[in-house]
């Protein structure tokens, strides 16, 4: 949390975290294509979870409650990615990189909840003005491995979007169909 002697003209008004930023399977130069993209910032708790969005990792299919991504600020006030070119530049393999992203819940956690923010933050750039949810409350909640099947529904009378996952590879055990569903389905939400 920040200090109460803080002024909010301290605070930057936007972070940048990594996400990927075409299909997985789409390699250039042997590999997976990302990028840094900026949402709005806010603190976060653990989740990630802000004002607006609130992801829970829960796999209905196995029981399963993954970690939660921790995009806190740190005890210096700046906002980190844990994911960013430059910390994964220290690592020596760009393909060990590259599977680590894939295979890892908390960069879902990340890259879903950057996703769904740009997208909101496009929208009411374009508006003028915030908009609401097409659902009671103004938080979504998101559960990027709801269920072991490659599909994405989500519950009108909540707002709450399940995104499914299915065995990409014997590498990955998961495959990120909800990267690409997620842009599409949340902006349904808002009407």
């Amino acid at each position: 949390m920040r200090k109460l002697g803080e002024t909010l003209r301290n605070l930057p008004h936007t972070r940048n975290l990594t996400i990927i930023a075409q299909d997985p399977s789409v390699k250039v130069g042997g590999k997976i294509l990302t990028a840094e993209v900026q949402v709005p910032a806010e603190e976060l708790m653990e989740g990630p979870r802000g004002f607006r969005v609130n992801v829970i990792d829960y796999d209905a299919s196995t029981g399963a409650l993954y970690q939660p991504a921790d995009l806190r600020t740190g005890k210096d006030g700046i906002y980190r990615d844990p994911y960013s070119l430059e910390n994964r530049k220290r690592k020596k393999d760009g393909r060990r990189r590259d599977a680590e992203l894939v295979g890892d819940p908390k960069f879902h956690a990340q890259n879903i909840y950057a996703i769904v923010m740009r997208t909101l933050a496009r929208f009411e750039f374009a508006l003028g003005r915030r908009v609401a949810w097409g659902s009671d409350g103004h938080q979504i909640h998101i559960a990027p491995h709801a269920f072991a099947e490659a599909n994405a529904f989500i519950r009108e009378r909540t707002g709450a979007s399940s995104l499914g996952t299915s065995p990409a590879n014997a590498a990955s055990p998961f495959s990120l169909a909800w990267r690409t569903m997620s842009s599409h389905t949340r902006p349904r939400t808002l009407f």
